[in-house]
């Protein structure tokens, strides 16, 4: 049983063997203790920390999993004593042995990183210089050159650009120069400021090149401004086109949708409309609709995702966030596309079975004509229409085509309209019969006002008047109840009701039987 401590090294929390933590302090301590004369010893501590959390993270060393004594003197190997550049003579003993000599023999292997410390655009060209030990302006200046060859100057930085990682840690840093990362590095490069050190030694040069290196490294840092400005601008402009692009793009989706969904579509062609109609009849067309939103709203999200992220120069996109949206996205598309194909045979079937009924977007089937019955409008397909007594009711309103119909002109025209008779039930015990007709006009048929002829009677015909005195009326014969006989005793006693038709107001009028007056016209 070992006791494990908690502790943080470099911002990062790591749990650890109270042995391997006694180690540990006593070497950061002697390392602290040898550079105290150091007007820089802060910024080396704090490199040195930082170096021996990465080495950590390395080895997988969490605050979960334990950093044990095998490790701390691992680091410590590789770190190096503080004898390296300190004076204490019994550094070895008190860190367990280790000392300046037993560094692995191994060569350190360079590594390409970009170079953002030293970089005009992305690190790229400096980074390549820090790999091949080149001066940066000689890679900069392959790089412009290489742009009159078909652009390849271009696509060979982005490419690299996109594919190099940055040199961000301090392990990274150092493979990039071929280097360890050892305690004698750390201070020579922080007491030295080693930046302005390599700058200077490569500006140092004389002749002519010294000269021209120095004129193409002032005109590369101005392109360099120049273009990063430009990026910066292109960033936010793209980034700002892809927010509101796709933030309008849902807006949009929802109010098409909300249309689809919601309204009476009377704006849509007939077909159109029967489609929708087919679709929201059913609880698969319903799931195809949802999930045809969600499929097309997805990219909708990322594109502004995106953006943000070129906005706030922050990838808000991490793997999960990633892989769910994919997955929701996948998921949706194959729903989308399997209901989708599965309504298409109702969809096809409806839309052929419509077939003659319009021509040029008119109605040339009574039958799908619309009439208002009591105030409400009602339109029917193939004489036949429900509609709900209120929204969300499951008791339905049901009109038929009951038939007994009339063709006769009506208006007037001399083109044939027809009268009929259509049914309607309430959801009660009641069968309304009512009395309409249909207009044959140039623009298809037109149905008028139903005029009530009785509940529960028994039609028997309908057929022009042959009084001479009336023209285009129509008589509709039925059987009814007397007035104080029950529902349910059958009709028997006929009634005939004269009826004629106002084209204007499509609404009937009553005629008197024995009319002997003017002409009714």
């Amino acid at each position: 049983m070992k006791k494990v401590i908690n502790i943080t090294i470099g911002s990062v929390v790591f749990a650890i063997e109270q042995e391997a933590y006694d180690i540990l302090a006593s070497y950061l301590e002697q390392v602290k203790s040898n550079i105290v004369s150091s007007d820089d010893v802060q910024e080396i501590i704090e490199d040195v920390e930082r170096a021996v959390a990465e080495k950590f993270i390395a080895q997988k060393k969490n605050e979960k999993v334990a950093v044990t004594l095998g490790d701390v003197e691992l680091v410590i190997s590789e770190m190096g004593s503080p004898a390296d550049f300190g004076e204490s003579d019994n550094v070895g003993e008190s860190v367990g042995g280790t000392s300046n000599t037993e560094h692995t023999s191994d060569e350190p292997k360079k590594r390409l990183y970009r170079d953002t410390d030293n970089a005009i655009i992305a690190g790229v060209a400096s980074g390549l210089a820090r790999y091949f030990d080149i001066d940066p302006v000689i890679v900069r200046l392959i790089f412009v050159v290489s742009i009159f060859f078909n652009g390849l100057g271009i696509l060979a930085y982005i490419i690299l650009w996109l594919v190099v990682p940055v040199a961000t840690t301090t392990a990274e840093k150092y493979a990039m120069r071929g280097e360890r990362v050892t305690l004698k590095d750390i201070t020579e490069r922080v007491k030295k400021n080693i930046q302005s050190i390599e700058e200077t030694d490569l500006t140092a040069v004389n002749g002519i090149w010294g000269n021209l290196r120095n004129l193409l490294d002032k005109v590369f840092r101005v392109l360099g401004a120049v273009l990063n400005f430009i990026i910066i601008l292109a960033r936010y402009v793209i980034g700002i086109a892809f927010v509101v692009g796709g933030a309008l793009g849902i807006a949009g989706m929802v109010s098409l949708f909300s249309i689809v969904l919601l309204s009476d579509k009377v704006l849509f062609p007939e077909e159109v409309q029967m489609v929708f109609e087919t679709l929201q009849g059913s609880a698969l067309g319903i799931t195809a609709v949802v999930s045809t939103f969600i499929a097309l709203s997805i990219p909708l999200i990322a594109l502004i995702v995106l953006g943000a992220s070129m906005l706030a120069k922050q990838n808000f996109f991490t793997v999960q966030k990633a892989v769910a949206l994919a997955v929701v996205w996948i998921i949706a598309v194959v729903v989308a596309g399997t209901t989708s194909a599965l309504q298409a045979e109702q969809i096809i079937h409806q839309v052929n079975s419509s077939e003659g009924k319009y021509e040029n977007g008119f109605i040339i089937d009574y039958k799908d004509a619309s009439y208002v019955i009591d105030g409400n409008t009602v339109k029917l397909s193939d004489g036949y229409s429900e509609d709900e007594v209120v929204s969300g009711s499951a008791t339905k309103i049901i009109t038929r085509y009951f038939g007994n119909e009339l063709v006769t002109d009506l208006d007037g025209d001399g083109d044939k309209d027809v009268a009929f008779i259509l049914t309607q039930e309430t959801g009660g015990t009641g069968t309304f019969y009512y009395a309409v007709a249909a207009l044959n006009t140039e623009n298809g048929y037109v149905g008028s006002d139903g005029y009530l002829l009785g509940d529960r009677i028994a039609p028997q015909t309908t057929n022009v008047s042959q009084n001479p005195r009336h023209k285009s009326v129509v008589v509709f014969n039925y059987a009814d109840r007397a007035p104080n006989e029950p529902m349910s005793t059958q009709p028997s006693i006929g009634k005939s009701v004269y009826l004629k038709l106002d084209p204007d107001t499509m609404q009937w009028g009553i005629v008197e039987p024995n009319f002997e007056g003017e002409s009714a016209l």
